[in-house]
């Protein structure tokens, strides 16, 4: 079983929103052996200086980024890849 997680949160660097929601996905995985996946909107800058490493609980899926001066296209961006992402792997 797998948990989806659609965010706009600061999930990229070591932060409490970051250990918050590992520790979360580490406790299902432990105990209940659900796989919590993420998809994240953040900004650009963020995404780009951040090393990724999924591991057995907790795996990006997909990382799209913004800019402010092209936010609305990349919020249309996020939005295409998400609908393809659960088009393709019906949740």
């Amino acid at each position: 079983m797998e948990v989806l997680l659609v965010t706009t949160r600061n999930i990229y660097q070591s932060s409490g929103e970051y250990k918050l929601i590992k520790r979360r996905a580490e406790v299902l995985n432990s105990e209940f052996s659900i796989k919590t996946k993420v998809i994240s909107f953040q900004r650009d800058m963020r995404i780009k200086k951040t090393d990724f490493y999924n591991s057995e609980d907790f795996e990006y899926l997909i990382k799209v980024g913004f800019r402010k001066r092209s936010f609305i296209k990349d919020l249309l961006n996020f939005r295409k890849e998400l609908r393809i992402y659960l088009n393709e792997n019906k949740p």
